[in-house]
């Protein structure tokens, strides 16, 4: 069946960056030359120099005024998309656009002023955006790429790439004009106190200067990032960074250009970085991307509690004798009808080690399955669970359950410990 046609543009961070590097270039190269004539007394290139000097400080602030143009400016058109093993093929009048899978680095779904729009980033910076017809293909288009939330992780910027070249143009106009007063200064104090001019060298340190404090300046005002996983959420700050697992999660939640999170202590974490706030209209209570975020959270939380119901009911005793349990643990992670056809790894089966939410009981399969799976580290694991467990009889099951050579009957009583506890 044919793709249908869709609306594609794409946000060219990456040639913005470029030329905003390309403008430090035309800044700091010129004073490579100018030092090397001044120190070996080659005049010529001292001169050659300074000259590329004086045209690098005109050309840095033309690409730094047209720097942004280039991902403001999305030049949208109808396509149709065809998904590859490894490439995403933007089809439109005439030619093919080809996107490599591998640079293809997470993806999420929006809503937009046109209804949905999936964004997919790509590992140079640009955002392709693809406009899609209701909620169902967007998780379709993301599905066949393997970007959903069952199937990788996605890390967005809380900002808006537009707005963070504006506002990196602004630092570097700042920063630049700072300088250029506290050069006026030394060049004056150093003329008076020494009677002759401030050498040429001089002028590349005040350049480093300058490249130092806005490249500070760019790190201390970085805009937050989100990390969407298969075990929590990651918040990226530019000093520290928290993670909340899914079960700590009670509620997520998006208000103006603001990602909240309340965990089930009670605390409210708190999201904010580069977006614009939006507008007014009821529908514009929170921004796209922030929404999307919440939705692609909700989505993984979903997904997690389903694997979680997975690894519970694989573990769950339901009464058995200890015996037939522990053979139909045994089965189940030794053949393919088992933990596999249900979508399940044995990373999972050891995370349930210590997942409070689940019971002893469970958490005790996990623990026998993993040694009937003769999973690789499975008594390093269970040591460790062992010793984060604060129910004793839960404990001790454990750390037989961890021993080299398991003792079945001594693993039974506390099994049974364990059931008579419940």
């Amino acid at each position: 069946m044919p793709s249908p046609s869709r609306t594609v543009s794409r946000t060219r961070s990456a040639l913005s960056r470029t030329l905003g590097w390309a403008a430090g270039l035309a800044l700091v190269l010129p004073w490579v030359p100018v030092a090397v004539g001044t120190a070996l007394g080659l005049e010529g290139l001292t001169k050659l120099g300074t000259a590329m000097a004086g045209m690098g400080m005109l050309l840095a602030p033309f690409l730094l005024l047209i720097a942004p143009f280039f991902a403001w400016v999305q030049a949208r058109s109808s396509a149709r998309l065809r998904v590859e093993r490894d490439a995403l093929l933007i089809e439109r009048a005439g030619r093919v656009e080809r996107i490599g899978r591998a640079t293809i680095q997470g993806g999420v779904l929006v809503p937009s002023a046109r209804g949905q729009e999936v964004q997919l980033f790509l590992s140079g910076g640009d955002t392709v955006h693809v406009a899609v017809e209701d909620e169902a293909a967007g998780h379709a288009l993301l599905d066949d790429l393997d970007l959903g939330a069952d199937e990788r992780r996605v890390r967005v910027e809380l900002a808006d790439p537009r707005r963070r070249l504006l506002l990196a143009t602004w630092r570097l106009t700042a920063t630049f004009v700072l300088w250029f007063f506290l050069l006026g200064m030394v060049v004056s104090w150093f003329e008076k106190t020494h009677g002759y001019s401030l050498p040429l060298v001089a002028f590349g340190g005040w350049l480093v200067g300058i490249l130092g404090t806005f490249a500070g300046w760019q790190r201390l005002r970085r805009p937050p990032a989100v990390v969407v996983g298969s075990d929590g959420v990651c918040i990226e700050r530019p000093v520290g960074g928290v993670t909340i697992p899914y079960p700590e999660i009670a509620k997520v939640w998006a208000q103006g250009a603001e990602l909240f999170i309340r965990k089930t202590s009670g605390e409210l974490v708190t999201v904010s970085g580069g977006l614009a706030a939006p507008g007014r209209e009821p529908e514009a209570a929170a921004s796209s991307l922030t929404l999307g975020i919440v939705r692609r959270i909700e989505e993984a939380r979903r997904v997690h509690g389903e694997g979680t119901r997975a690894v519970a009911s694989l573990l769950d005793r339901r009464g058995r004798s200890f015996e037939a349990w522990r053979a139909a643990l045994k089965a189940a992670v030794s053949s393919d009808a088992g933990y596999r056809s249900a979508g399940l790894t044995l990373d999972d089966i050891a995370a349930a080690l210590t997942d409070a939410t689940l019971s002893p009981d469970q958490r005790l399969g996990a623990a026998i399955a993993l040694r009937e799976a003769a999973a690789p580290d499975a008594r390093q694991r269970i040591r460790v669970a062992a010793g984060l467990t604060s129910g004793d009889e839960l404990r001790v099951a454990l750390e037989r359950a961890a021993e080299e050579e398991v003792d079945a009957e001594s693993l039974a009583e506390a099994a049974e410990a364990i059931s008579r506890q419940r």
